[in-house]
C-alpha cells in the first residue's frame, strides 16, 4: 500500500517525559511530538521491517567504567618517583635543605645557650656528687 501523502515512515514518539520512546510506523500527518527515524518506504511491510530493526537495536548507554583504571595511575606515580629518586639534582636539593635545617637548629641552640646551661648543670651535679 502506497500512501498518497508520501509513503510510510518509521517514527519515534514519547507521550510524556516519564514514558519510554515508542517506535512505530505511520503516514503523514504525524502525531504531535513525533520524530522521523527513516522513510519514506513504499510499503507498510518495508516500514515495519525497518521499525523492527530499530526496536531490536541495542540502546546506547553509559559505558561501564574500567575497574582497573587505577593501575595506570599507580604505575605513573611509581615511575615518576623512580625518575626523581635517581635524579642527582634532587639529592643536591635535599642536601641543601638538610644543611639549612642543621644551621637553623644550631643557631637556635646557640641563641638559647643550651650548651652553656648543660655545662653548668653538669658542673653543679659533679660538685654535688
Amino acid at each position: 500500500m502506497t500512501s498518497p501523502a508520501g509513503g510510510w515512515y518509521v517514527i519515534t514518539i514519547r507521550r510524556n517525559p516519564q514514558s519510554p520512546f515508542t517506535v512505530q510506523v505511520s503516514q503523514k500527518p504525524f502525531p504531535p511530538g513525533a520524530l522521523v527515524d527513516s522513510g519514506p518506504y513504499a510499503t507498510q511491510a518495508a516500514a515495519e521491517a525497518a521499525a523492527q530493526k530499530l526496536r531490536t537495536a541495542p540502546v546506547p548507554g553509559t559505558p561501564i567504567p574500567n575497574p582497573f583504571s587505577w593501575v595506570g595511575a599507580v604505575a605513573h606515580w611509581i615511575g615518576d618517583a623512580v625518575l626523581h629518586v635517581t635524579d642527582v639534582n634532587m639529592w643536591i636539593s635535599v642536601g641543601w635543605i638538610l644543611l639549612g635545617l642543621l644551621l637553623v637548629a644550631l643557631g637556635i641552640n646557640l641563641w638559647l645557650k643550651i650548651p652553656q646551661k648543660l655545662g653548668a648543670a653538669a658542673i653543679t651535679a659533679a660538685k654535688a656528687a
